[in-house]
Order: structure tokens, then C-alpha cells, then sequence
């Protein structure tokens, strides 16, 4: 089969008043149907037409030539593959499918196909928005754990993680352990601490304990601290009167000796 280009002017006109390809001494030109002359068996154009739009037939020495027309089905359109059937130019639209689930598959008439990626965001604080490349958006939610053993931890869906500190009696993160000889607290990273409570108070007369019910419990020593007279002198020092009674005061204020403390008390 011959092959010939024409373009969309030629074509009109062909389809327009019937324009045939006649060989006159050795040439192709283009002529209307009514200037081709017989040649051989072959009459005029009908004879050799096979009704396809995209050929072109003409006699040629008593023979049908069918040419391929070339012509440009060329829409201007890049959404569209253009061909030529039986019936004339085909515009089929083409597909842009990437086979990417992330992206948004678009065509634009003078440049194409286009992809934008899509836009996962849910809107949600508290998710982590992905996007698969086969099924597309993913969310997941976000961990709002701080390590913090003494607060709260949340989420709000408008603003994301919340972190409340926790007063350590409080109804969540109760440290309270029900004993009146602890000093209850919380420590950031281990929680609950529970320390010992001192009941020293600083009284030598007196015996400290600790209740759990109760608390600090200071019992007084009986006889503990009671004021005796001093002896009548100082021991290996001149002779003094002593009149004081005493417990850790000077015996004789000019001498610098102490009584010793049990020698003042019954203890």
C-alpha cells in the first residue's frame, strides 16, 4: 500500500468535492473527479473506493491505488490520543493514572497529564497523617506520653497533646498511702515516693515514736529533767557555794567548770 501525506487543507477539500490522485505523464497531483481522465479498466474514483475516511483510492494505469492518508487528526488536544478509523479521526481521552494512590491524577488540554500529591491531613490533632502509595492516606494516632509519671497525659483533637500536672492525692495519681508516718510525694520519672515522717523534737526528756493512725507520738520521760539542788561544792575545783539548781549551767560562775549533767538530774 502507498503511503501519502496531505494536510487538513487537502483534506477538506478532498471531502468537500471529491478530490482524486491522478497519474498524468508520471505525475501525482490532486484534481477534482470531473478532470480525471479513464485510464485502462479502471473508470473514475468510484469504482476503487473502499469507504474508509482514512484512505485515499484513485485509478491509476487500470488499476485502484489506495493510499494512506497521513493527514493530522491532531485535535490540539494533549488529553486526547488521536487516530483515524473507517469513519474518520478518533479523539479517545487518555488516561493519567500513575497507579500512585498519593496523587491526585489531572489532565490539562494544552500540557498534559499532571499529578498533585494529596493532601492526607484529617483535620485531627491527634493523628499522624501518612500517605501509602498503594492505599493512600493513613492516620495514626500519636503517643502524647511525656515520661512524666506525675502528670496527665491527653489529646485534643483541636490543639494535640495536653499534659495536666497531677496534685500526687489527686483522683488519677494518688500517692496518699494511708500512713500518717510518711511524707508522701511525686517524683517525675519513678512516681510515688514515700518518706519516712521524723518525729525527733529535739527533746531529750521525751520518747519519740510515730503512729500510723495518729502520727508523731512524743511520750515524756517520767522523772526526766526534774531539778535537783547542786552539791555544795565543785568537784576538784576551790570551794564554792552552789545555791542554784541547775541542769548544764555554771556551777561557780568565777571558775570555768561545768557540772556535769548527771550530777543535776536523776538520770
Amino acid at each position: 500500500m502507498n503511503i501519502i501525506k496531505i494536510n487538513s487543507i487537502c483534506l477538506f477539500v478532498l471531502l468537500l468535492v471529491g478530490v482524486v490522485f491522478c497519474d498524468v505523464e508520471g505525475r501525482v497531483r490532486i484534481c477534482v473527479e470531473v478532470d480525471c481522465p479513464e485510464v485502462g479498466d479502471c473508470p473514475m474514483r468510484e469504482s476503487c473506493n473502499d469507504n474508509d475516511m482514512c484512505t485515499l483510492d484513485s485509478c491509476n494505469g487500470g488499476r485502484c491505488d489506495v493510499f494512506t492518508l497521513q493527514f493530522s487528526c491532531d485535535d490540539g488536544d494533549q488529553c486526547t490520543s488521536d487516530s483515524c478509523s473507517s469513519n474518520g479521526c478518533v479523539h479517545t481521552p487518555i488516561s493519567c493514572d500513575d497507579g500512585n494512590a498519593c496523587t491526585d491524577n489531572s489532565c490539562d488540554s494544552k500540557s498534559g497529564c499532571f499529578y498533585h500529591q494529596i493532601d492526607c491531613n484529617d483535620g485531627n490533632e491527634c493523628t499522624f497523617d501518612d500517605c501509602n502509595n498503594a492505599t493512600g492516606c493513613v492516620s495514626s494516632p500519636i503517643s502524647c506520653d511525656d515520661g512524666n509519671a506525675c502528670t496527665n497525659d491527653g489529646c485534643d483533637v483541636n490543639t494535640g497533646c495536653t499534659y495536666q500536672t497531677v496534685v500526687c492525692v489527686g483522683s488519677t495519681i494518688n500517692c496518699d498511702d494511708g500512713n500518717a508516718c510518711t511524707s508522701d510525694s511525686c517524683n517525675p520519672y519513678t512516681g510515688c515516693v514515700f518518706t519516712p515522717t521524723s518525729c525527733d523534737d529535739g527533746n531529750q526528756c521525751t520518747n519519740d515514736s510515730c503512729d500510723r493512725v495518729k502520727g508523731c507520738l512524743n511520750i515524756n520521760i517520767p522523772g526526766c529533767g526534774v531539778a535537783v539542788p547542786r552539791p555544795t561544792v565543785c568537784p576538784t575545783r576551790p570551794a564554792c557555794p552552789c545555791t542554784e539548781t541547775c541542769c548544764g549551767v555554771h556551777c561557780c560562775p568565777n571558775i570555768d567548770i561545768d557540772i556535769d549533767v548527771d550530777l543535776c538530774s536523776n538520770n
